[in-house]
């Protein structure tokens, strides 16, 4: 997985948002004060309807639309840790994202459209393809330093794409990708990492193509690192299936 910062900034969406602007990525604008944000109703930088969310909230548990000051007011004094988000009316995409765990570049990109959800989890979906989306997730990517797999979520309002949030994890909606025929040997990668890794041996440098990032990824999921022996032991039987 990715690092204890990255997936640190991750769990936490108000901090996730000042990063994201910081850096110069179109995100939906965020408030953690309510003040402060009844304050840009009244100058017209902010209006309603909004989304409440706990800042560190997950499955879309306790999130809210809001439409007037009373509701956010009651949500506020309800639960703690609440961060008003700036409605997003447009079309939602998930992406699923998998990074070399050794080069740190990005090697695969998932784009679907939600169709429907469940419980924060993609239900139903359609895959799409748009190269200009592709590449702001990849600046992104490899600008915040995540590695291994990844889950963004993305809007689409007025033909520009804004970043959400993401999860350092595979995503609820992977089984498309999988019958997408993305990263399908990811399994497979894991299965033959429990059954030849070497335990507690020293990682090295590597100039073996991205499908052996896979493995090394799959290798830190079950407590282990790999050296030349094994990518080459690896390698081989990947060729050979």
């Amino acid at each position: 997985i990715s690092s204890p910062e990255a997936v640190a900034l991750s769990f936490d969406k108000y901090k996730m948002y000042q990063k994201l602007t910081q850096l110069g990525f179109p995100t939906g604008r965020c408030f953690m004060d309510p003040k402060a944000f009844e304050k840009a109703v009244e100058e017209g930088r902010m209006h309603y309807p909004v989304f409440v969310k706990p800042a560190r909230g997950s499955a879309s548990i306790n999130i809210n639309k809001v439409t007037c000051k009373e509701e956010l007011e009651l949500l506020c004094r309800l639960h703690e840790d609440m961060m008003i988000q700036e409605y997003m009316d447009g079309t939602e995409y998930g992406a699923d994202v998998y990074i070399d765990m050794i080069t740190g570049k990005v090697t695969s990109i998932f784009v679907k459209e939600k169709i429907k959800m469940r419980a924060g989890e993609t239900d139903k979906s359609v895959s799409v393809k748009d190269a200009k989306l592709f590449d702001l997730i990849k600046n992104f990517v490899e600008t915040i330093g995540f590695c291994g797999i990844i889950d963004i979520d993305i809007f689409k309002v007025d033909g520009t794409y804004y970043i959400s949030e993401v999860n350092p994890r595979f995503g609820g909606g992977y089984p498309l990708v999988l019958n997408g025929g993305i990263f399908q040997h990811f399994p497979e990668y894991v299965q033959a990492v429990k059954a030849h890794a070497p335990q507690q041996v020293q990682i090295i440098d590597s100039d073996a193509p991205p499908v052996y990032g896979g493995a090394v990824e799959a290798m830190y999921d079950a407590g282990m690192t790999c050296d030349a022996a094994f990518k080459q032991r690896f390698l081989e039987g990947y060729n050979q299936a």
